[in-house]
């Protein structure tokens, strides 16, 4: 009795702790890397009143850089407009009255601080990356790199222009939160001012909060000497001045960086050689490594998913045959992606399902009677008195060119070079 009775306090100690265990808040980690744009916005409208936020913004970096992914472990991209990371699905679920980032604990991160008071990035909601996210409760840097600005380019003839002392600066930021949530997601916000109406999922699911999520913009790997003269990290910069102060009436001691002394090898074809580019929501970024180059949209995948599914259900083939060509299974995967980014496991399983399609059409295909234009097997088709195969060698061509998107989508996710552009703080 006596060790029944024990047995039973045992196992509710072993309850309660396990309780209290999984209630635990826990900590997140946010390290973004890319050519970011940081504002603290106050009296930002939520839910559950104003407050403080953090706005991050990237410009469209001209040249082979790959769209943003967010990843928890299982990433996916995201397009232009506004977009809010959510905490166990609610955008700012708690209120902050903050009005800078501390980095209690830590050195300063130094990030490249830029003028421009009530800094107005609502403008940029159809041309740029925007992400709204929770207050962190501390900040670091991920890495610094030692620059200097310039007021203006150096030349043969004037070649040590006016520079400010070489100092280091962030080239990635780490977000800390002391109390974090149980699942991250990223949704579409309607109202760009209102934290409420961020409601839309952009992927067709939350992740799980392993301890950190990476937001970052890679790039390609560029040639030797665009990584000599630091092309790519010169060109990031100057895309995200145009974003703070196009004129540059505010900050024109900082038009220019890392170009203290003229380099013949280097300074004539260096991208800051152009005017401050304007903000141009024709722009685009997407990989070029497997040969394509067309405007990354959030319905890219999804939508010749769903051209694909209506096609092949539209041919009309029994179930018994639609089941050899994945039918049910790409239709299930387009209702579920239907508008929204995919993730990798997504594309995996979307790879998995066109293979399994490819294979049954290819098995398929030799059945069919090109010559008297009717099917050697009636339970191939019912009511139908044409030739399959021209209907299944489209199939294939469809398939072909989603495969192909697919694997250009998951290559910007997985791959890329580091982007360690200095990150800039709107003041």
């Amino acid at each position: 009795m006596k060790a029944s009775i024990l047995c039973v306090l045992l196992m509710l100690v072993a309850s309660l702790s396990s309780v209290e265990r999984t209630s635990a808040s826990l900590r997140l980690d946010i390290a973004m890397e890319g050519p970011w744009v940081f504002y603290v916005q106050q009296n930002f409208k939520t839910g559950a009143g104003t407050s403080s936020v953090l706005i991050a913004v990237a410009p469209q970096v001209s040249g082979h850089h790959y769209p943003p992914v967010i990843s928890a472990g299982d990433g996916g991209n995201f397009g232009m407009g506004v977009n809010c990371v959510v905490f166990d699905t609610v955008c700012i679920p708690k209120i902050s009255t903050a009005t800078a980032l501390p980095h209690v604990g830590y050195a300063d991160p130094s990030l490249v601080g830029l003028s421009q008071l009530g800094w107005n990035w609502n403008q940029y909601t159809s041309s740029a990356f925007v992400l709204i996210l929770p207050m962190p409760d501390s900040i670091s840097a991920d890495g610094k790199e030692k620059l200097t600005f310039q007021k203006t380019l150096p030349t043969i003839t004037s070649p040590n222009p006016p520079s400010t002392s070489p100092a280091n600066y962030a080239i990635g930021l780490q977000l800390h939160y002391t109390n974090g949530p149980d699942t991250i997601g990223l949704y579409h916000c309607t109202d760009t001012l209102d934290a409420s109406t961020c409601t839309q999922n952009v992927f067709s699911g939350d992740e799980d909060n392993s301890g950190t999520l990476r937001i970052t913009i890679r790039n390609e790997e560029g040639s030797t000497i665009e990584e000599h003269c630091r092309y790519h990290v010169h060109g990031a910069y100057h895309a995200m001045l145009p974003l703070v102060d196009p004129s540059l009436k505010n900050n024109a001691d900082k038009a220019y960086v890392d170009m203290a002394t003229y380099d013949l090898g280097c300074t004539p074809g260096d991208p800051q050689q152009v005017p401050v580019p304007a903000v141009d929501a024709s722009m685009h970024m997407m990989p070029t490594a497997v040969g394509l180059d067309y405007a990354f949209t959030a319905t890219d995948i999804s939508a010749s998913l769903d051209t694909l599914a209506a096609y092949l259900r539209s041919l009309g083939l029994q179930h018994g045959l639609e089941e050899q060509i994945a039918v049910p299974e790409l239709s299930h995967q387009a209702e579920q992606l239907r508008g929204k980014f995919p993730r990798l496991s997504d594309l995996t399983q979307l790879s998995a399902n066109l293979t399994k399609s490819r294979d049954g059409i290819n098995r398929l295909l030799p059945q069919t009677n090109l010559r008297s234009g009717i099917t050697l097997q009636n339970s191939m088709s019912r009511k139908r008195n044409f030739d399959l195969a021209p209907q299944f060698n489209v199939a294939l061509f469809k398939e072909q060119a989603l495969q192909i998107e697919a694997q250009a989508t998951a290559l910007s996710i997985i791959s890329g070079k580091d982007c360690r552009a200095a990150l800039i703080l709107v003041e």
